[in-house]
C-alpha cells in the first residue's frame, strides 16, 4: 500500500516506489507498487481525506481513474472523463495538453469538490483551465463532467509551460503553479512581470469567491493592495515551468521547476519570493545583459 497523502515528485514515478534512497547511493530498491494495473500517460496521483483509502490517477489524455490503494488491486474505474474537451497535443514535439493536475478539497468528504487543471483549444488559441467538479451523490467513483465550474482561465499561445500542479495548503487555500508561457527564454517576459499570472505560484481562496470571479484573494497574499498593478493572486514568481509542487509535513511548500539549459530546480517557496527566471537559472546567470 502506498501512503495516500504525501507524494515526493522528485522520486516517485507512478507505479513505482523508491525506498531508502540517498542522492548518489546505490542502496535503492525499486518495486512496482501496483503490478496488476496499467495507466495511459499518467501525470499525477492524489487521494481525498475521506477514509476510503482510494487512489486517483490523472491520465493526461483526459481521464481520472480510481482504484483501491492495495498492492493486489486489479480493477480501476473511470472517475472523470473529459477527453472531449481537452487539447490533444503532440507530446513528441514538446507540446503539453490534456489534464495536468488534480486536488481534492480539504472538506471533500462533505462537499465532494475536486479541482482539475487542463488545456483546451488549438494552437495558437489555447486556454489553461482551472475548474471544479463535484462527485456524484449516489456513486463515489463518478464525477459528472456536467458539474464543471470555471475557477480561473489563462490564455496560452504556445503549447507548453502552462498551468500544471494544484495543491491545497495547510491554510486551506489552493496553490496553483503556472509556467512562463512556453518554449525558451521566457518569450513573453512573464516570469519577472508581476502584472502577469504566468511564471508564478498563485494562492487562491476558492471558498470565498469575489464578485465576478471563481475565487477570492486571501488578505495576506504578499501583493494584496500593492498599488503597482501587480496581480494580487501571485504568491511567488520568477519560475519557468513549475511542474511539481507539494507541502511537506512542516507546512513548507516545495516546487520542482523545469530548467532550460543547465539546471533543474527544487525551490522552497516563501511569500513574495523571486526565483530568478529568466535572469538566472538556479544560481547560474542565464541572461547576461540583465544578470547581477
Amino acid at each position: 500500500m502506498v501512503h495516500p497523502t504525501r507524494w515526493s515528485a522528485a522520486i516517485v514515478t507512478l507505479g513505482m516506489r523508491v525506498c531508502s534512497a540517498f542522492a548518489g547511493s546505490s542502496n535503492v530498491v525499486v518495486s512496482n507498487a501496483f503490478p496488476n494495473l496499467t495507466f495511459e500517460a499518467p501525470v499525477d496521483i492524489a487521494a481525498p481525506d475521506d477514509g476510503t483509502n482510494r487512489l486517483f490517477v490523472v491520465e493526461q489524455v483526459g481521464r481520472i481513474v480510481v482504484f483501491d490503494n492495495a498492492p493486489n488491486a486489479t480493477t480501476k474505474t473511470t472517475f472523470l472523463d473529459i477527453t472531449d474537451r481537452v487539447a490533444q497535443l503532440n507530446y513528441t514535439q514538446g507540446q503539453v495538453g490534456g489534464i495536468l493536475g488534480l486536488a481534492f478539497h480539504p472538506d471533500y468528504a462533505s462537499n465532494g469538490y475536486l479541482y482539475v487543471t487542463y488545456m483546451s483549444g488549438t494552437i495558437p488559441n489555447l486556454t489553461a483551465n482551472l475548474v471544479r467538479y463535484q462527485v456524484s451523490a449516489t456513486d463515489a467513483n463518478f464525477a459528472d463532467p456536467a458539474t464543471e465550474s470555471v475557477v480561473l482561465q489563462v490564455p496560452q499561445t504556445i503549447a507548453n509551460h502552462n498551468m500544471h500542479r494544484i495543491v491545497f495548503g495547510p491554510d486551506n487555500y489552493l496553490y496553483v503553479s503556472v509556467g512562463d508561457g512556453g518554449c525558451c527564454g521566457d518569450p513573453f517576459n512573464t516570469a519577472q512581470n508581476r502584472g502577469d499570472l504566468r511564471g508564478s505560484i498563485l494562492r487562491l481562496d476558492v471558498d470565498n469567491p469575489a464578485p465576478g470571479l471563481g475565487y477570492g484573494i486571501p488578505n495576506d497574499n504578499p501583493f494584496t493592495n500593492n498599488g503597482f498593478g501587480w496581480r494580487e493572486e501571485i504568491y511567488a514568481y520568477g519560475l519557468r515551468n513549475p511542474w511539481e509542487m507539494s507541502f511537506d509535513t512542516t507546512g513548507r511548500l516545495w516546487v520542482g521547476d523545469v530548467g532550460q539549459d543547465g539546471w533543474e530546480e527544487v525551490n522552497w517557496v516563501i511569500p513574495a519570493a523571486n526565483h530568478g527566471w529568466p535572469i538566472t537559472e538556479a544560481s547560474s546567470c542565464f541572461d547576461p545583459p540583465t544578470c547581477s
